[in-house]
């Protein structure tokens, strides 16, 4: 326990009737990733088709709640198939939002990505994890 903090669940979509406007200084998520296994890669379109849908309206909902100087740490899915990786194309759609993506400054030996965010994951996973850091 933090001296000071808020901490709650829930579902992010509904977060404006429970904080007030302006309130929040940080966000930490990592949010529904979707199926940890797909087929074919029709499914998987459809799949980032629906998330990046959902993540479109937790960057607006909690834009609200988020204090002039706030932050967000949001986890993307990237998606391992054929050996290829398929990021989610989300970030212009954040940006245009008014979020300013943070790129990560971290020693070689960390993979990061050439737009600045950070990866995570295990041999052999289809959904590895894309660390975000945002500015409002």
């Amino acid at each position: 326990h933090l001296p000071g903090a808020n901490v709650k669940q829930g579902d992010v979509r509904n977060l404006g009737q429970t904080f007030p406007k302006t309130t929040i200084d940080a966000i930490v998520t990592e949010p529904y990733l979707g199926p940890s296994r797909f087929s074919e890669r029709k499914n998987l379109d459809a799949v980032m088709d629906k998330l990046k849908a959902l993540y479109r309206e937790t960057f607006a909902s909690t834009k609200k709640m988020l204090s002039s100087h706030g932050r967000i740490v949001f986890i993307f899915p990237i998606f391992a198939q054929n050996n290829e990786l398929r990021f989610l194309p989300i970030l212009p759609i954040i940006e245009h939002l008014g979020f300013s993506l943070q790129r990560f400054q971290l020693p070689s030996i960390y993979p990061t990505t050439d737009r600045g965010t950070l990866i995570y994951g295990r041999p052999g996973q289809q959904v590895l994890r894309e660390i975000t850091v945002w500015k409002k």
